[in-house]
């Protein structure tokens, strides 16, 4: 049990300066929360999401419409923040500390790693992470957030 509280508490050592409130103070900025939702989002998708997403895989692919469908709601939802490349470079981007995330990235990484850490970060939203990402988990139905990710995908190769 020690051993375990140990391990526990060493793992959560380099996020504990990360809880305090976010903010546009130029400390936060310097290797601070920006850098720290970064290597959290990386842990994340490595490490694993939490069980009730961990298993989600996208639907067929084959659903006419889909991709245009996720274009659509990409381009209605996040592309302020994440910009029309998916590239965290949106018109809204330079008022979000930290950052919104580079998307681009996500699209080149195996399926079954992205598919479900991409479907919980649009769920859940970006708290997790320190950001200010909305969780879309009652605004859009489950059909419509597959299929944004759909459409991050299929321009995966185009960034």
């Amino acid at each position: 049990m020690r051993l375990a509280l140990a391990a526990l508490f060493l793992a959560i050592l380099p996020f504990a300066g990360a809880a305090q409130p976010v903010g546009n103070d130029a400390r936060w900025r310097e290797g601070g929360i920006g850098t720290m939702a970064s290597i959290q989002r990386h842990r994340q998708i490595l490490s694993g999401i939490p069980a009730p997403y961990r298993s989600m895989r996208a639907p067929s692919t084959q659903v006419t419409g889909k991709i245009a469908r996720g274009a659509a709601l990409f381009g209605a939802h996040c592309v302020s923040c994440h910009g029309s490349m998916g590239r965290g470079n949106g018109p809204q981007s330079g008022t979000l500390y930290p950052h919104p995330a580079d998307l681009s990235w996500l699209a080149r990484v195996p399926a079954n790693r992205a598919d479900p850490y991409m479907y919980w970060s649009i769920a859940e939203g970006g708290a997790e992470f320190y950001s200010d990402m909305p969780a879309f988990k009652s605004k859009l139905s489950s059909t419509d957030i597959w299929a944004i990710i759909s459409y991050i995908r299929s321009t995966g190769n185009n960034h």
